[in-house]
């Protein structure tokens, strides 16, 4: 649908940016974090990393592993189960990347590193009343993201 060629018409400029904003709009469930593919995530990286250099706030980064005794293979069933865990127990700005199959990213953006073990304990206690938690161990390291020298 072709805009209106008069940009000076503030009308159809808000307009423009209503129907833009709808456009990318999330949709559907908005309840909890995001999990993101590798491009989307980088890009929102990115963002929180230059959103901390600029206003001198922090982040946490947590990475979270799950192996099963033995060193068998975790089942699909399973990753996608403690996937929904990471999702329902994590803030709707945070934000969770897949980097392998049993390998779980996320940055809690204004999260202290304070903070963080409340946040570890609430999804373990999650995963463990998971049906799927039998004979998985779950491993994870934490870090904070802080501001850098750069300006």
């Amino acid at each position: 649908e072709p805009m209106s060629d008069d940009f000076n018409d503030v009308e159809n400029l808000e307009s423009e940016i209503d129907r833009i904003s709808q456009i990318i709009e999330e949709r559907g469930d908005k309840k909890g974090a995001l999990i993101l593919g590798k491009d989307a995530f980088s890009w929102n990286y990115r963002f929180i990393t230059r959103f901390i250099d600029r206003y001198d706030a922090s982040a946490t980064r947590l990475l979270f592993v799950l192996g099963k005794e033995g060193g068998n293979a975790v089942t699909s069933q399973t990753i996608e189960a403690f996937s929904g865990v990471l999702k329902s127990n994590l803030r709707r700005s945070d934000i969770i990347f897949q980097n392998r199959p049993n390998q779980f990213f996320a940055v809690l953006p204004l999260l202290s590193m304070d903070d963080a073990p409340s946040v570890i304990d609430r999804i373990m206690t999650a995963w463990n009343q998971n049906p799927q938690h039998n004979n998985i161990k779950v491993t994870y390291a934490m870090s904070l993201i802080k501001k850098t020298s750069i300006q």
